[in-house]
Order: C-alpha cells, then structure tokens, then sequence
C-alpha cells in the first residue's frame, strides 16, 4: 500500500518490507569466487533486460577488465543483495587528477554562504 493511501495519522514506516535489501562495497581485487558469480548472474539478466542486442563480454574478460587498475583514478563499486542475490549495482569514479577551477568551485557554493539569503521564500530567486 502506498504511504499516501493510509490513513491521516496512522504511521507508515517507509522502505520496510518482508525483505532486507543489504548494500556492501564490491572490491574486483578482493571479491572471492562466489562473490564473482553472483555478479555475473546479475550482470548477464541487467544486460538481456538493457541491451539484449549488443555483445557481452565473457565472464573472463569483465573479470579482468575490472581487476585492470587505472593510473589516472580509482572505481569504486557497491551492490545490492536481496535473498541471497545481487538485485542491483552502482558505480562511480575518483579522478586522481582532475582539479576543480575556481570558477566551478564558487558557483557550487552554497547560497547561504555567499548572500544569506536561503529559505526566504520558494522559489523566488534573490540576487546575492
């Protein structure tokens, strides 16, 4: 039942259900056999359901594609487990490298920081 189906007043505890979604790190340098089987049975039902037209690489070689360090920054991985299978991934990079401009840093800025002006309003801009 969806929580806006309840009603007004009775509790609704979001993200509980009979199953436990477990998220963990994923290390390809680390990860041990079963580890690797399981990603691979994830990896090949995310293909056919994305992608059912384009090759995939073979056990073997995504295996070794991502054992391959990478000198200008680091893969991180995570996955998500549910009764005992992987149901989900992500994936993000860590350039070693990169250096963010001044310019790119002052325009991520916070407002608050630079006028003072937050919540003041919704959706109205305030010029700094």
């Amino acid at each position: 039942m969806h929580p806006s189906e309840h009603a007004p007043g009775q509790k609704v505890a979001l993200g509980q259900s009979e199953t436990e979604v477990v998220i963990r790190p994923f290390d390809p340098l680390t990860a041990t056999r079963v580890d690797w089987t399981a990603f691979h049975t994830y990896r090949r039902a995310r293909h056919e359901e994305a992608r059912p037209d384009d090759p995939i690489l073979t056990d073997e070689q995504e295996e070794e594609d991502k054992r391959d360090p990478d000198p200008e920054g680091d893969s991180l991985r995570w996955v998500a487990s549910a009764n005992g299978r992987i149901v989900a991934s992500l994936w993000a990079y860590r350039s070693r490298t990169a250096r963010i401009s001044p310019s790119a840093r002052a325009s991520s800025m916070p407002t608050d920081r630079c006028c003072g002006r937050r919540r003041r309003g919704l959706g109205r801009p305030r010029p700094c």
